[in-house]
């Protein structure tokens, strides 16, 4: 997650090292995050190392700790500080409140739609809590890449052909950066915090349950308490 903006800042300046610093600081608090959930889950019994929505929860964690300061870091720019979370927005999937960590029943589907809806929910949540830095959802849709390997198995015949298959009626990578590159860094952006785009950079409208406020701020509270319970992590109001 990085401000976005035409301005070019002197890479020795304060509000450039402050910036690094929070950065720098989000990708070790995620590795720690990490690390600490597996470490203290290989010794509790009966744990699944995929039913916890890590995706989802670290990028919590981290934009908690980040969004606060971001504003601070960047007073010269004519642009709110802009963060963009990539997910699967505006797909209808509003989660499971009752069994975020699929302790109640599992399934790899559903603990992965879990972590969609929470990455929704997260642009909706903080467009309200932080009103100095601006947030926008992405949803690449189906791209080939390789980020399916853990599920498909890498090198394997059902990789290949799903690959293959995805790669036929979805744009490439390269073409997909192409298009959001423009939008990235549009100025058109900054009056609409909490937007979300499809694969084609166009806007697109939240799931319908994730309209309701009182929901969202229900399963955000209920992370919250989800990581503070299984890895220890107190995530800054």
């Amino acid at each position: 997650m990085r401000e976005m903006a035409t301005r070019s800042t002197p890479s020795d300046s304060p509000a450039r090292v402050g910036t690094d610093a929070l950065l720098w600081g989000g990708v070790v608090g995620s590795i720690g995050f990490v690390v600490v959930f597996l470490v203290e889950g290989f010794f509790r019994s009966g744990y699944d190392p995929v039913r916890l929505a890590v995706s989802y929860l670290s990028r919590l964690v981290i934009l908690r700790e980040i969004a606060p300061r971001l504003a601070t870091t960047r007073r010269a720019s004519p642009m709110k500080p802009r963060v963009f979370v990539m997910g699967y927005p505006g797909t209808g999937q509003a989660g499971m409140l009752d069994n975020l960590n699929g302790e109640k029943s599992y399934g790899a589907t559903s603990a992965h739609m879990n972590t969609v809806a929470g990455n929704e929910m997260l642009v909706l949540d903080a467009a309200r809590r932080y009103p100095n830095v601006n947030v926008f959802g992405l949803n690449p849709g189906l791209l080939k890449t390789e980020i399916r390997n853990n599920f498909l198995g890498e090198g394997t015949l059902r990789s290949r052909v799903i690959e293959s298959m995805i790669g036929l009626v979805n744009p490439s990578v390269e073409t997909y950066t192409e298009r959001l590159t423009t939008l990235l860094v549009s100025p058109d952006l900054e009056a609409h915090s909490g937007a979300m785009f499809n694969q084609k950079g166009d806007a697109v409208l939240p799931s319908p349950k994730l309209r309701d406020a009182a929901y969202v701020t229900a399963f955000i509270n209920a992370s919250e308490a989800l990581v503070a319970a299984r890895a220890n992590v107190r995530v800054s109001s």
